[in-house]
């Protein structure tokens, strides 16, 4: 499933490459006051599936670059949320981790493993969260990571490899750097609603949806 959601993922972005620069350039901006991030995050993951909606479910109503200030001003709050429990949760597991690391009793030291694994699992959930918190608006904070745990840890495989692409293709455009930084943020905002949708449709959550990507996964196996 996941080369298949990079492989749709690059389709679209090829066909909306327009709007997908004007969007990463939009979150650039709108997250240069560093707190505004989280922010800037639900108007970029808005505009990212109300794009879907359009080209895979035929959506009437064509998605448009000011769907990205729809989203900010919708779902600001939550997404600042989760960013800000986001962070404080890797900084406390982070300095905790740490510390029994380097704690000078042997036997505390063993309690550094459990605690990176649970750090490391905390970091593929990232891959759902914020497509998550906009599918799920109404759902409490504690739903929404409960619900991206339970993601990666019954999609091991996919999710691997969903975030080691990522990975790769944000140390490219590192390298790389110059205009390729203004098309990858859009980017991972795409693959991440990509992701969460092929599962939605797979559970039989969306109603009337196209299933054309259930298709081609099934064509492919």
């Amino acid at each position: 499933m996941a080369w298949m959601i990079v492989r749709l993922s690059a389709r679209l972005f090829y066909r909306r490459l327009g709007t997908f620069l004007a969007a990463n350039v939009l979150w650039l901006i709108t997250s240069l006051p560093i707190v505004t991030m989280p922010a800037a995050a639900g108007g970029l993951f808005y505009l990212m599936s109300r794009v879907i909606a359009d080209e895979r479910d035929l959506d009437p109503d064509e998605s448009a670059i000011g769907d990205f200030w729809v989203g900010f001003r919708r779902y600001w709050k939550q997404f600042s949320l989760i960013g800000f429990l986001d962070l404080a949760v890797v900084l406390l597991l982070g300095f905790t981790t740490y510390f029994y690391w380097q704690h000078p009793v042997e036997l505390f030291n063993w309690l550094a493993g459990p605690l990176a694994i649970c750090l490391l699992t905390f970091f593929f959930m990232q891959l759902y969260l914020f497509p998550l918190r906009l599918a799920y608006p109404e759902e409490s904070v504690w739903s929404i990571f409960r619900r991206a745990f339970f993601l990666v840890i019954t999609r091991p495989m996919d999710t691997v490899l969903l975030v080691t692409w990522l990975l790769i293709l944000t140390a490219v455009c590192l390298t790389l750097a110059g205009p390729v930084l203004f098309l990858l943020f859009s980017t991972i905002a795409l693959v991440q609603t990509f992701a969460l949708r092929i599962i939605r449709i797979e559970r039989g959550e969306i109603p009337g949806a196209i299933i054309d990507e259930l298709k081609e996964n099934r064509g492919n196996k």
